[in-house]
């Protein structure tokens, strides 16, 4: 499966799955679901992932998991509208394929890594029926 798509289903509940296994998966995107709890380490297993849409979902706390590191194909991560907190880890500057990345609305904390200089390809995409990055 490369894609699961359930957006703005309110009857989906429960906590993040684990999704161990799914490792061909490219997009997940979850946006506004019921869904909640930490995000799962395992999802750093998901290494063709590409896009990551968690926006909307209140549910979701906790940190950004150290594993995240591992998702060097990732390209969109939206987690508008969260409650993750913690900071932006070091390691985010491994994301070198990252062109989307927003945290407005969300609890996290503290400074921008330095490493976040390593992500050249960042703001080449902007979110659909978007006019800049600042507020998207």
């Amino acid at each position: 499966m490369k894609s699961i798509i359930l957006d703005n289903n309110k009857g989906l509940t429960g906590p993040l799955p684990s999704l161990s296994g799914f490792t061909k998966l490219e997009i997940l995107s979850l946006e506004n679901t019921q869904l909640e709890g930490s995000i799962p380490n395992e999802w750093g297993e998901l290494i063709q992932l590409e896009d990551l849409d968690l926006s909307g979902m209140f549910g979701i706390n906790g940190v950004l998991p150290l594993s995240f590191r591992l998702l060097t194909n990732l390209k969109y991560l939206d987690l508008y509208q969260t409650s993750i907190t913690g900071t932006i880890p070091d390691t985010f500057g491994d994301l070198v394929s990252l062109e989307y990345f927003t945290a407005i609305f969300t609890e996290i904390s503290g400074t921008i890594p330095t490493t976040v200089g390593f992500l050249t390809n960042l703001g080449k995409r902007l979110k659909p029926n978007c006019k800049t990055q600042l507020f998207c």
